[in-house]
């Protein structure tokens, strides 16, 4: 019994800290890339992209492509968790797009 009641507070955390997927799809404004990140990115990148929790790399100081962005937040890399099936492919573009912005 203790660990369905276990099981079922995990799933109640992590549910509660999914954005629900992307507000285009309810009929109403998209999420922004800075919202998106904001909620999924700055706990390690920080809000400047300057923090480095847990190895994560310094988003200023990177030479990737967009496109390459879009591929790492997609599959993740090293600590990193790949964002498929968290975001969809339009957040996960945004934010990658929003990823430029920081310097």
């Amino acid at each position: 019994m203790r660990e369905r009641m276990a099981i079922a507070g995990v799933l109640l955390v992590v549910l509660s800290c999914n954005t629900g997927g992307d507000a285009d799809r309810r009929g109403s404004e998209p999420v922004s890339g800075k919202a998106l990140y904001k909620t999924h990115c700055a706990i390690c990148h920080g809000a400047d992209g300057k923090k480095g929790l847990a190895g994560a790399k310094m988003i200023p100081e990177s030479e990737l492509s967009l496109d390459e962005r879009i591929a790492l937040i997609t599959n993740g890399k090293g600590n990193m968790m790949p964002y498929r099936g968290v975001l969809s492919k339009e957040e996960i573009a945004r934010v990658a797009t929003y990823t430029l912005t920081l310097d």
